[in-house]
């Protein structure tokens, strides 16, 4: 069984800087502000060295404080300051530029409308500072029709598809909205999808590494789910026998959040059924 890997697969750059500022921060009671990085196997290890996730601000205790890779409000960062606490930002830079987007066209008066997953901590964020924004998830949500003949600012979660976030506009355009299409999608984000969509045509079965609440891990793999037959596992011990009978070729790709090492447990595991 031939065992190939996507061109892009595993940690971008914005969680690859917050798993090593983690890892460098010192202090005797370093925290985390909800989980660093939707991956259970990084949180474990983070765990392992006495780094702890703590889910609200009132739970904090003195010390160090990591501001996740999926970012803050600034309220939230407001409350962090007044506390005794070292703080270490490891909010995504990418992430960071759709507060300061969301800001300026608020500013303006012109509406704003993010391509995302409402509940996802890096759209809770957005929101808690802009409530008048709305986070929509694909073409069906039925607030869109609202801004008929009205201007409008378009953006997208770093994480989501291009071709969602075009949908969406040509939605908005069907009821004559003016969109202003600001392309707020990760660059890494698009290489990973693009590199996905193109093996999975190229094999059999498709495995997709990353924790099951990433988003970007989920997007990954919807889209190699409409090509070929896939799956996604978390670890390599979830891998079943019975997936690669007769198999020729399995491809692997891995979510944004997934450490190199989980990657090539599971590419060992494949080579040990070959």
């Amino acid at each position: 069984m031939k065992i190939l890997k996507a061109k892009s697969a595993g940690f971008c750059f914005g969680v690859k800087r917050a798993y090593e500022l983690a890892r460098e921060a010192q202090g005797e009671n370093v925290q985390t502000l909800g989980e660093l990085i939707h991956n259970p196997e990084v949180l474990e290890e983070l765990q392992t060295k006495g780094i702890k996730a703590v889910s609200a601000i009132s739970e904090l205790e003195d010390g160090v404080v990591i501001i996740r890779a999926h970012g803050i409000s600034n309220r939230k960062r407001s409350e962090l300051e007044k506390k005794n606490l070292a703080i270490v930002d490891a909010s995504c830079p990418f992430v960071k530029r759709i507060h300061s987007e969301v800001e300026k066209f608020t500013a303006a008066g012109i509406p704003v409308i993010i391509v995302g997953i409402n509940n996802h901590p890096e759209m809770q964020a957005v929101v808690e500072d802009f409530p008048q924004a709305i986070v929509v998830n694909d073409v069906e949500d039925s607030r869109l029709q609202n801004f008929s003949q009205k201007k409008v600012a378009l953006l997208s979660q770093t994480t989501e598809t291009e071709e969602n976030f075009q949908a969406v506009a040509a939605k908005l355009r069907e009821f004559s909205a003016e969109v202003e299409m600001v392309k707020t999608i990760c660059n890494a984000t698009t290489e990973r999808q693009n590199a996905a969509v193109e093996l999975a045509k190229e094999v059999e079965v498709m495995l997709v590494i990353g924790g099951k609440n990433s988003n970007n891990t989920r997007k990954l793999f919807q889209l190699v789910s409409e090509i070929t037959r896939s799956y996604w596992i978390e670890n390599s011990t979830e891998l079943k026998t019975e997936w690669f009978a007769g198999v020729e070729k399995v491809g692997i790709t891995a979510g944004a959040s997934t450490p190199e090492a989980a990657i090539e447990r599971v590419v060992k595991e494949l080579e040990g059924l070959s």
